[in-house]
């Protein structure tokens, strides 16, 4: 007896939540999780632009090599200060340079396209990335607001799903508007406006769990996310329309590829890592 989509997705996606959350809450699992979600999402992007095998994996490799590195650039200095001397800035230099220097390279094999599509999406893959780890590390601290007892990439994800179920929901309901047909013809103005009120309220739940008290400023910045995470979502359905694809893989039975279930995240987790950083 064959699933329906939706009961794909619902399985799919119940397995998907509880990875996500049991993995932030470990620094060495979230570390190997944003390096593995990297390398999926480089390696979704190549295939979707047709990009030769050898390639795809060239730029794969560098993704996965300089967030290991940098994941776990604290553990190798103190076991290894004498091989690892260099500072995050010096790695991402070299990651940025290693990227341009593979993108010249491949002048070759890809077309211009290509080029400029890997280029810049797997830089865009690695600080979405890159942020995932970052928020989720940030350390537990009741007395401030930055960091409280859930973890923040925790916060960060509910926020983000919250806003990508309701907008979804509502717009099959309710939804007549389009919000851009011309790059998601199901995504509707209704739609997404419940999302976002669905994504502030979600924060203030959340903050309220933690606090006791509700903390207005978090409303704002639940719609900050869900704005952010709408725009990741417009992104990579862009990308996969100049791509001509309907789904960036099919990994993920009934969601597609990791492009298509973190296209959200990748935009959300360096807006949020934004926010608390002025």
């Amino acid at each position: 007896m064959s699933l329906s989509n939706f009961q794909q997705r619902a399985i799919t996606g119940a397995v998907f939540v509880a990875v996500m959350l049991t993995a932030v809450q470990f620094h060495l699992s979230i570390a190997l999780l944003s390096i593995i979600i990297s390398c999926f999402c480089v390696w979704e992007l190549a295939r979707m632009f047709k990009v030769p095998a050898m390639m795809q994996n060239a730029f794969t490799l560098i993704s996965a090599i300089v967030l290991f590195f940098l994941n776990f650039s604290e553990d190798l200095k103190s076991k290894f200060n004498i091989l690892i001397d260099t500072s995050n800035d010096d790695i991402i230099l070299a990651m940025g340079t290693g990227i341009l220097a593979l993108s010249i390279i491949s002048r070759n094999w890809l077309t211009n396209k290509q080029i400029l599509w890997m280029f810049f999406g797997t830089i865009y893959i690695y600080i979405g990335c890159r942020t995932f780890y970052l928020v989720g590390s940030i350390p537990a601290d009741p007395t401030h607001l930055k960091g409280t007892y859930i973890n923040k990439a925790i916060f960060v994800l509910v926020i983000t799903w919250c806003n990508d179920v309701f907008a979804y929901l509502i717009g099959r309901k309710f939804g007549k508007t389009p919000l851009m047909p011309s790059i998601s013809p199901k995504k509707t103005i209704e739609g997404t406006l419940g999302g976002l009120l669905f994504a502030g309220i979600a924060s203030l739940i959340m903050i309220y769990i933690e606090n006791l008290k509700y903390e207005p400023i978090y409303f704002i910045i639940g719609i900050i996310i869900g704005i952010a995470a709408t725009i990741g979502d417009l992104i990579e359905s862009k990308a996969k329309r100049i791509a001509g694809v309907k789904d960036s893989g099919t990994i993920l039975p009934g969601h597609g590829g990791f492009l298509d279930r973190f296209d959200a995240m990748l935009h959300t987790m360096p807006v949020y890592w934004i926010l608390i950083h002025t």
